[in-house]
């Protein structure tokens, strides 16, 4: 299973004010269309972010908090 977080296709910074509620955006998908960033599933579109980029997200996610 993968993270929506861990992927090179999320987007928090075009979520909008969706990202406060951890949600963000997929490249892959409709421009409003949210996604859960912790959220756990396969997706044959996966393609893991660079490590320092899933660490931003998840910092900034528990930031939040």
């Amino acid at each position: 299973m993968t993270q929506c977080v861990e992927c090179s296709s999320f987007s928090l910074r075009d979520a909008g004010q969706m990202a406060q509620r951890g949600c963000g955006v997929c490249a892959h998908d409709a421009r409003h269309s949210y996604y859960p960033a912790m959220r756990e599933h396969g997706c044959s579109r996966f393609s893991r972010a660079k490590a320092d980029v899933i660490e931003k997200r998840k910092e900034w996610l528990d930031a939040r908090s």
